[in-house]
């Protein structure tokens, strides 16, 4: 099926953290606003997707959980990840700590 994936048509971003080996990012991920595929599992398990696209990114000490660098994006090899956590999926309130 065809959807429009263009910035216009997404949802606000949803925060993931994503393990690959011994790194840890914690960034936001775009959906695309759509009814039944505006969860950050339908990205992750889209087919045609090779990579994960993250924005306003940390890069975290995954011992510690201190940030080592930040970054406005970066793309991630989804077949490179071993877990993907969303923290915040899209247009919810984050959980109190």
């Amino acid at each position: 099926m065809d959807y429009d994936d263009s910035y216009d048509s997404m949802s606000e971003p949803a925060r993931v953290r994503v393990e690959m080996g011994s790194r840890v990012f914690v960034g936001d991920v775009r959906i695309p606003d759509i009814a039944f595929k505006s969860r950050v599992s339908d990205i992750v398990n889209d087919r045609g997707r090779r990579f994960l696209p993250l924005a306003n990114v940390e890069a975290v000490d995954g011992s510690t959980g201190r940030v080592v660098s930040r970054s406005p994006f970066i793309l991630l090899r989804l077949d490179a990840v071993d877990l993907i956590m969303p923290l915040r999926e899209p247009g919810k309130r984050p959980p109190l700590d």
